[in-house]
């Protein structure tokens, strides 16, 4: 499921960087293509992710919609500079067994935010990828 895609795969290095260049415009444009594929549109949120991109910082969005009070409003806390650590601890202070699992419900929008979510799911344990990450923003990762 999480798998890099076969097209990413079989580019050479350089493609692969090229690919995954980390600018302000590709987050911006990973940050159109997940409110696009995710169908959650947020304007307020989204202006949020477009401030952190612009200062240079680690921007998320989030798979989850209205209906997942808790996981929607996660990026809110990690966009304005928040710890993901920190914001899983607070936002799910009583229901810890679900922390590792709100990790998966966040896509990062550019290398700063996939390292540090990266980095998140070490501390639960669990091996993801900078590369893996990103492409939560290029195509549809919820469970079906």
């Amino acid at each position: 499921m999480n798998a890099i895609p076969d097209r990413l795969a079989r580019m050479s290095g350089d493609a692969t960087l090229a690919y995954m260049a980390d600018t302000p415009m590709a987050a911006k444009r990973a940050l159109d293509d997940a409110i696009a594929i995710y169908d959650n549109p947020d304007d307020i949120m989204r202006e949020k992710a477009l401030d952190a991109i612009a200062e240079d910082r680690a921007a998320y969005w989030s798979m989850s919609g209205y209906s997942d009070a808790i996981g929607s409003t996660l990026p809110y806390m990690l966009n304005a500079g928040v710890d993901i650590g920190s914001a899983v601890d607070q936002a799910y202070e009583h229901r810890p067994f679900l922390k590792r699992g709100a990790l998966a419900r966040i896509v990062p929008l550019n290398m700063a935010a996939a390292r540090a979510l990266s980095a998140a799911y070490a501390r639960y344990g669990a091996w993801r990828d900078e590369p893996e990450l990103l492409m939560r923003a290029k195509r549809d990762c919820r469970r079906k």
